[in-house]
């Protein structure tokens, strides 16, 4: 990691990389690097838990866009 960076295989022939320094400041389940999705999923489930702390950056979108969003897909 001469650059700091993880790179990993997430699936056959796909591959991420993230900085390693931000995924020890989460603190939550190291598969979520694997790829988007998998991040995406972890941060879902951990909102819902009510385990995903107001400071966290994705917060404040659950709060706001996506309770917005589910609402309008509910319809009247």
């Amino acid at each position: 990691m001469p650059d700091g960076r993880v790179y990993q295989e997430a699936y056959d022939g796909t591959w991420n990389s993230y900085h390693h320094g931000a995924r020890n400041a989460t603190g939550v389940n190291f598969y979520q690097w694997r790829s988007e999705a998998e991040w995406f999923a972890e941060i879902y489930a951990m909102y819902y838990m009510d385990k995903l702390g107001e400071s966290h950056p994705m917060y404040s979108w659950f709060e706001n866009e996506a309770k917005s969003e589910a609402t309008a897909a509910a319809g009247p």
